[in-house]
């Protein structure tokens, strides 16, 4: 589920130098986004969307791997994120770009699975 963010919560992200947000358009419409952190000394993936309409036509797919790319830019040393069991699209999203799955008991218990993509792999 996407949640609107209010215009200061869009502020304090846009001037906040551990966020790293990236938003596709397609046909001068902003058609996603993807939102992520550094933390860990590792590019944290907070949150991945795209409009509706847009859908199945890889957009995702794109600003994902502009996050992997950025991350090597950097010389992080892995991306990683947490996606809900149950969002079937985003677990083969990510699985199909080399995302692995890293169970941590108490995300699974609150039906999250934790995925990374060590750099090393994602060259």
């Amino acid at each position: 589920m996407v949640r609107e963010f209010k215009p200061e919560e869009v502020k304090e992200l846009l001037s906040n130098e551990k966020c790293y947000i990236v938003v596709g358009k397609l046909e001068r419409e902003v058609a996603g986004y993807v939102l992520s952190t550094y933390s860990w000394g590792k590019l944290h993936i907070l949150d991945v969307a795209v409009k509706k309409s847009r859908r199945r036509m890889g957009i995702g797919k794109m600003l994902v791997k502009h996050m992997i790319s950025h991350a090597i830019e950097k010389g992080l040393p892995e991306v990683y994120c947490e996606v809900k069991a149950r969002n079937i699209p985003a677990l083969n999203l990510f699985t199909s770009l080399g995302f692995r799955f890293k169970l941590f008991s108490t995300l699974v218990k609150e039906g999250f699975y934790g995925l990374y993509l060590p750099i090393q792999a994602a060259r």
